[in-house]
C-alpha cells in the first residue's frame, strides 16, 4: 500500500516536471478566479485556482482506488506546486499510522528530512478531524536531470466506513511557504457528495469565487 502511494506522488510530480517544460506561463497580472472541479461520478468536489490545471492521475496497478486526481501550478523556471488526492479503502484503523507508513516509504528518498511531526488539531478533511505532517526531499527521476528539492505536506483522514483520504500539498522548497495558504483553502474545500467507485473525473467548471482572488508569487527558487 504504503510503495503504491509513493510510486503515484512521484508519477504525479513526473507530470509537473513534464509541464514545467511544456506548458506556457500564466502572467500573475490576470485575475484568479477559484473553479470548482466535479468528479463524473458525482463523489466529490473540491475547489481550485483557475491558473492551476487538474491531472488525472493513472495507476495502472490498482484501479479499484475511489479518487486519483491532482491540480498542479507551474511557476518560472522550475517552480512549481501540486495538489494529490487519494482515496481508497485503507488497512488501517488509525490515520497516523497510515502517514507513518507513507512517510516510512520514502526515507530513501535523496535529502529526505522530517521537517514537522505528525499533528492533529490543525485541519479537516471533509468535516472529519485529520492529522498532517510535513516532509522535505529532493527528486531523482530517472531520466531527468531536473532534480528539484522539495516540501510535502500530507493530510489525512480515516471516516466511519474504513475509506482513507490522503491530499497531499508539494511545491518546490523556496515557493512552498507562498503557496501554502492556497493548498490550505484547496484542502478544506475538499467535500465527498457520493458514494460512485467510478473514479473518472471532468476538468474544472467556471463559477463565482466564493473565495477572495489569489495571485500566487511566481518567483523562481
Amino acid at each position: 500500500m504504503q510503495l503504491r502511494t509513493l510510486g503515484l506522488i512521484l508519477s504525479a510530480l513526473l507530470t509537473t516536471l513534464i509541464l514545467i517544460v511544456n506548458v506556457t506561463l500564466i502572467n500573475a497580472s490576470e485575475n484568479i478566479k477559484w473553479k470548482t472541479f466535479e468528479a463524473k461520478d458525482g463523489l466529490f468536489t473540491i475547489k481550485y485556482p483557475s491558473n492551476w490545471s487538474p491531472l488525472k492521475l493513472d495507476d495502472e496497478d490498482d484501479s479499484t482506488s475511489l479518487i486519483n486526481t491532482g491540480f498542479t501550478y507551474q511557476g518560472k523556471g522550475k517552480s512549481f506546486a501540486l495538489i494529490n488526492l487519494y482515496g481508497d479503502e485503507s488497512i488501517f484503523t488509525n490515520i497516523t499510522d497510515k502517514i507513518d507508513s507513507t512517510s516510512a516509504a520514502k526515507q530513501n528518498l535523496q535529502n529526505h528530512k522530517l521537517i514537522q511531526s505528525i499533528e492533529c488539531s490543525k485541519y479537516t478533511v471533509n468535516g472529519l478531524g485529520a492529522c498532517s505532517q510535513i516532509e522535505s526531499f529532493k527528486l531523482d527521476i530517472e531520466g531527468y536531470s531536473i532534480k528539484p528539492l522539495v516540501n510535502q505536506l500530507t493530510v489525512g483522514t480515516i471516516d466511519e466506513d474504513g475509506i482513507e483520504y490522503l491530499i497531499l500539498y508539494t511545491a518546490t522548497h523556496k515557493q512552498f511557504d507562498d503557496f501554502l495558504p492556497i493548498a490550505e483553502e484547496i484542502i478544506k474545500s475538499f467535500t465527498i457528495t457520493g458514494t460512485s467507485r467510478d473514479n473518472d473525473s471532468t476538468t474544472g467548471t467556471d463559477e463565482s469565487p466564493e473565495l477572495p482572488p489569489l495571485s500566487p508569487s511566481t518567483n523562481g527558487p
